[in-house]
């Protein structure tokens, strides 16, 4: 996900991912957030994700249409199990933070 997303609506949302790993089982953390990702595509009013992954400290934001898209996506089994191996074990820190998009410019 090296890219930009462009032509994001106003009032979209987004859901910002910053995490530490705990340097345990990367290579498992790394399969889980690949199958993640597949999974929310298909989650109606899923807009993108980006991504700079680092080590240890990884930042992931993903778009929104809606607060009922981002619900969906919360009650995914797979993303609850995900989030439960995150917390006991992949992450050393970790926060979500849901923001409304007022305005966009750039490039």
């Amino acid at each position: 996900m090296s890219q930009i997303l462009k032509n994001l609506p106003v009032g979209s949302y987004a859901v910002i991912f910053p995490s530490i790993s705990s340097g345990v089982d990367e290579e498992g953390h790394e399969k889980m957030l690949a199958e993640l990702y597949g999974r929310v595509q298909e989650i109606e009013g899923f807009l993108g994700l980006e991504s700079a992954p680092g080590s240890p400290f990884k930042l992931a934001v993903a778009y929104f249409d809606s607060l009922e898209s981002i619900n969906t996506w919360r009650q995914n089994s797979k993303h609850i199990a995900a989030k439960e191996k995150a917390r006991s074990t992949w992450l050393e820190d970790w926060q979500i933070r849901i923001c409304r998009i007022e305005d966009i410019y750039g490039k």
